[in-house]
């Protein structure tokens, strides 16, 4: 399904280059690699829901609301320079 392998594809592209990006040395770079990670998390919650993974949502699911604590600890440090 056309779908499934866009998410799947996101996913990955987005996993992948989040994790370059969050070991960048400054809060912006890092800021974008958790950016980058809502939105391949976000896929795959979007997969597990179309493929009834549940597991795989529920541990994409927890990625996806650490992402979201991780972008604004380091759009907050930002802020503070």
């Amino acid at each position: 399904m056309l779908l499934n392998d866009a998410l799947q594809t996101i996913g990955l592209l987005g996993g992948i280059a989040g994790a370059v990006l969050v070991a960048g040395p400054t809060p912006l770079q890092r800021a974008a690699g958790f950016a980058t990670w809502i939105a391949g998390n976000g896929a795959w919650v979007a997969f597990a829901a179309l493929t009834g993974s549940l597991y795989l949502g529920a541990q994409f699911g927890v990625f996806l609301l650490l992402s979201g604590v991780g972008l604004r600890t380091n759009l907050k440090e930002l802020v503070e320079e």
